[in-house]
């Protein structure tokens, strides 16, 4: 059947995907063996990668795929709360659920009379 949940539990922290606001990132596990023994397991915390980071701190990067002047995506950027805010209205205060329509005609025609 499925995964064992004592499985998961089980999963080795070197193993999951590390995101770019997980603090595991900054964990090491160095693997100590004398010869013919069971290698000894330790976590410690990266110092190096830590310092690395800090040379950051302040700093907000805007990563794009868009070939437009600097000045036009800073611009989009700062406004990006608007859009956002907007989003986060038409999910909470926007009745328009439910919707049982599947054509897209009927599915435009819904929402705009919402």
């Amino acid at each position: 059947m499925g995964q064992d949940s004592s499985t998961v539990l089980m999963q080795d922290p070197e193993e999951i995907k590390k995101g770019p606001n997980d603090v595991r990132r900054f964990m090491k596990r160095p693997a100590k063996t004398k010869s013919g023994e069971k290698a000894v397991i330790e976590y410690i915390i990266d110092e190096e990668k830590i310092k690395e980071e800090e040379r950051y701190d302040g700093y907000y990067a805007v990563a794009t795929n868009l070939d437009d002047p600097v000045k036009d995506i800073l611009e989009v950027t700062n406004n990006r709360y608007k859009i956002e805010d907007c989003f986060r209205i038409m999910k909470t205060n926007f009745s328009g659920r439910p919707a049982f329509h599947w054509t897209e005609t009927r599915i435009k025609a819904h929402f705009l009379i919402c």
